[in-house]
């Protein structure tokens, strides 16, 4: 059955996380406008969806680290603490907790981090019992869960761990529902609900079919590899015009896929100055790291209960949260048994029947594998090729 691809639904749930969290009026460090003019970045503009699918992505995750970064930090202080610069502070936490052993930091630091900025249920008992205390902490920390849940994703699909999918999936189906991506959230749906409808083998060929071996080391989306094919004809075509001979022998879906030998030549010959660029990347995000993180301690997120907010909390998830306990399963059984039935269980013949709704028959409305969305931006070509470059 075809269904979206992981490389769009990576794309799609970027720009949910960041059209939501942009909040241009907003000054404070739970959302992004603060966090895009602190680190300086020229990439973004006030538009409600991601033009630059890589420099969001990058900026997620420095604000995911940001955040656990200050958080120990603060937790974590020396008795000079307030005499010494930001550097020290983080250098001080860093050697306590080296000193202390993993064992100890897993049992006491990581639970600590988890309730106090992961857990929804933590936030929802707090937040009841104190309203509006803790309120923008409680935002930022909304913001950390969705990026942790989107960065989860993304090493599941690097290391080809595919038994995260669908549990990383259900967690990002109310976000969906919650939004205006109708299609993912039938498509999502859809594809959770086949786990029970098809038998143990055919589901673990479905998920073992969504990911491709990276040019590099790891996996990536299939519908990442197809896009590299489909751009690849393209400029075959604008480069020869319409000699679909010589293009199918060069750019056949089984030499694009299979045939590696090309990939490891290419990957051989560039990686000298790919290890520059990813150590040049890699500086360059600790000295943001380090400066948005020293920023967000002293913004009082983490220790002033009472900093007000000026944007009205985000109901995203348990809005949909609810939807759900609606959603038509009609649709469901169409896309996966391929018929309209009426409330009688009779397949519907005629477009009238069901109330003048568009008639959905899955051999008359089927998405390509990795074809975008209507909402998707468009990925660059930039982002196709790093897609496999994940660390």
């Amino acid at each position: 059955m075809p269904f979206f691809g992981l490389f769009h639904l990576q794309i799609a749930f970027v720009n949910i996380i960041y059209s939501l969290w942009r909040a241009p009026k907003c000054t404070d460090f739970a959302h992004l406008t603060a966090i895009i003019k602190k680190l300086q970045r020229t990439a973004f503009t006030d538009e409600k969806k991601i033009k630059n699918f890589r420099a969001a992505e990058d900026l997620l995750i420095t604000t995911f680290t940001s955040y656990i970064v200050a958080w120990v930090t603060h937790k974590y202080r020396s008795a000079d603490w307030m005499e010494i610069l930001p550097q020290k502070r983080r250098d001080w936490a860093a050697t306590y907790l080296n000193s202390m052993g993993t064992e100890w930091m897993m049992e006491n630091t990581i639970p600590q981090i988890f309730d106090s900025m992961f857990s929804g249920k933590k936030r929802s008992k707090a937040a009841y019992a104190e309203p509006g205390c803790n309120e923008v902490f409680h935002q930022a920390g909304e913001l950390i869960f969705a990026i942790g849940i989107y960065l989860q994703f993304r090493e599941a699909i690097h290391y080809g761990r595919v038994g995260e999918l669908t549990a990383l999936m259900r967690l990002m189906l109310p976000y969906f529902a919650g939004s205006s991506s109708h299609k993912y959230t039938k498509e999502l749906a859809v594809f959770l609900t086949m786990e029970h409808v098809c038998d143990e083998p055919t589901w673990h060929y479905i998920l073992d079919n969504l990911l491709v071996k990276a040019k590099g080391d790891g996996f990536q989306g299939a519908d990442c590899r197809m896009e590299r094919l489909i751009r690849k004809q393209k400029t075959h075509f604008r480069e020869k015009g319409q000699d679909f001979e010589s293009m199918a022998s060069t750019c056949s879906l089984i030499s694009a896929i299979m045939d590696e030998a090309g990939l490891i030549l290419q990957q051989s010959t560039s990686k000298g100055e790919d290890v520059n660029i990813k150590r040049r990347t890699a500086k360059k995000r600790i000295n943001d790291e380090a400066s948005l993180s020293h920023a967000i301690i002293e913004d009082g997120i983490l220790d002033n209960p009472e900093k007000p907010s000026t944007v009205p909390p985000f109901t995203i998830y348990s809005t949909g949260i609810t939807k759900l306990q609606f959603f038509d399963l009609r649709i469901i059984y169409d896309e996966v048994f391929g018929r309209r039935m009426n409330d009688d269980e009779e397949l519907i013949e005629d477009d009238a029947a069901f109330d003048g709704e568009e008639r959905v028959l899955r051999t008359a409305n089927i998405d390509l594998a990795g074809a975008c969305q209507v909402d998707d931006p468009i990925p660059e070509d930039s982002d196709i090729e790093s897609m496999s470059d994940v660390s």
